[in-house]
């Protein structure tokens, strides 16, 4: 060995740190790079990694991640969800690496802090491929209302019934009348519903989640029955009602047509449309629009399969240091600093602390606004003007009173019928817009759908998902009762 040489450093310490690849989410923030910088020296301290972070838009990241995962591109860590970049999918296709056992060593902060229906929900076939963003581990429809219209016209939520499904929407009703008479000729949509809109029944769990497809079970104690929702008389009552309302005009014309609902949202144009609640959403959602948004529950909270997977950080197949990753994971799930860090940027640039816990933003905070949903433990982060002194007790509440599917934990492997499912999404496509914002007839339309979807092999599909989930239902079955007689077994032991 030549003497002269210089010896080399250990990759993933603070000499040489480890440069961990990840793809997230949202929109491109001005100052990123500074805020990387930052972090990246607190990092290389900490364990010896660097961050190198890209935001890919929210329209493009499912294409953009799907063409870096079938390329074989090489990155670490990447934002997957139910509705894009879909955790299931690209798990089956082989593009996530298996975490249980990276878990076990170097994630124990994760396994503490997480809702343990974070780390039994998203396991397919036994094994966790990634780890959710601690939040609200359920989901809940409410109607969001203009507080500024409600109040004008005289109405308050004491005229509508909660948590009722449609007939909470049937109360609203009378409401929408008033607007529309009212405020139709200001351009007010009395009720705002777009394109990719989908129902979520109070008793239904949806196998693909909220993506409209075929597939789901009503939700009862060891009900393993697939249905067609599209075909119960529940689904239908929603279509004729929405179709009702577009009659009467209150909902816009070009409703099927509109990619994206905050758009209306954010200009002040609507009086109530839908959105998915999470413990004092309302405050959030008041500060984005600039002006008072308060929201009224369809009905309790359920912990679906969409629910637990609708936020996550996978890790490639492909990443070259597991073990330096999940050690990253960990540390965001913990770590204070580093968590506020990456959500709200710099103190004394971007916001400036206004107590231990909370703060307020800065002028800057404008060039640095990220989704904080995607970034990992949302109980870490710090409490804005408008959030209360106990809002994360509340959010813990609020997920204990949450009802869990029977179904939770099943994810159907679509590739053995890939061409039948490929030929069911591309009918969806054709009929879910127009029936799910009431621009057609569905007593027209729905039996052309039907059929539509039956030529592409609907009932296959559904055989196959029936075959899976009865096969998930009796392992699930055997493991309870394994279970059960080992702790029958211990208990006699102690009495011995």
């Amino acid at each position: 060995m030549n003497s002269c040489s210089e010896p080399v450093t250990k990759l993933g310490t603070s000499e040489n740190p480890y440069n961990i690849i990840w793809y997230t989410i949202g929109v491109s923030q001005k100052d990123l790079p500074m805020v990387q910088a930052k972090a990246n020296e607190y990092l290389r301290k900490k364990i010896g990694v660097e961050l190198d972070i890209t935001i890919i838009d929210w329209g493009n990241y499912n294409q953009k991640m799907n063409m870096i995962s079938i390329s074989g591109q090489e990155y670490d860590l990447c934002f997957t969800s139910s509705w894009t970049n879909n955790y299931v999918n690209q798990t089956n296709r082989g593009a996530f690496y298996p975490l249980s056992k990276l878990l076990n060593k170097y994630g124990q902060g994760i396994k503490k802090v997480l809702n343990p229906y974070f780390l039994s929900g998203p396991r397919i076939d036994g094994e966790i491929y990634g780890i959710p963003c601690n939040k609200e581990v359920a989901q809940q429809n409410v109607y969001r209302f203009n507080a500024n219209f409600l109040k004008e016209l005289g109405f308050s939520f004491s005229n509508f019934n909660k948590n009722e499904g449609i007939n909470s929407l049937k109360t609203i009703e009378p409401y929408l009348k008033v607007v529309k008479e009212k405020m139709g000729g200001q351009g007010i949509i009395p009720y705002s519903v777009w394109k990719h809109y989908t129902y979520l029944l109070p008793n239904q769990a949806y196998i693909f989640g909220n993506s409209g497809l075929p597939g789901a079970v009503f939700i009862e104690k060891d009900n393993y029955k697939i249905i067609n929702q599209w075909e119960t008389k529940e689904f239908q009552e929603y279509l004729e009602l929405y179709h009702e309302f577009y009659n009467k005009g209150y909902i816009a014309k070009d409703a099927a047509m509109v990619d994206d609902g905050n758009s209306t949202t954010l200009s002040e144009k609507f009086a109530v449309n839908n959105a998915q609640y999470q413990p004092f959403a309302d405050v959030a959602w008041s500060e984005s629009a600039g002006y008072k948004i308060i929201s009224f529950p369809s009905f309790r909270p359920i912990i679906t399969n969409s629910s637990v997977t609708g936020a996550m950080i996978a890790m490639s197949i492909n990443a070259r240091r597991p073990d330096l990753n999940m050690k990253f994971l960990n540390l965001l799930n913990t770590d204070v600093y580093l968590r506020n860090l990456l959500q709200y940027g710099i103190e004394g640039l971007h916001y400036e602390k206004t107590g231990p816990n909370r703060i307020k933003y800065l002028p800057a905070h404008n060039n640095y606004i990220m989704a904080g949903f995607t970034l990992g433990n949302l109980f870490l982060t710090y409490l804005l003007p408008g959030d209360p002194d106990n809002k994360w007790e509340q959010f813990k509440k609020w997920n204990a009173s949450a009802i869990p599917s029977q179904v939770l934990g099943f994810h159907m492997d679509i590739l053995p019928v890939a061409s039948i499912m490929a030929s069911v999404v591309n009918v969806t496509k054709q009929y879910n817009a127009d029936l799910m914002t009431g621009t057609v007839d569905p007593k027209v339309y729905l039996p052309m759908y039907m059929k539509a979807l039956k030529t592409a092999g609907v009932d296959q599909l559904l055989v196959e998902m029936q075959r899976q989930l009865d096969k998930w239902a009796k392992t699930k079955k055997d493991q309870n009762l394994s279970k059960k007689t080992e702790k029958d077994k211990s208990i006699k032991v102690k009495i011995k």
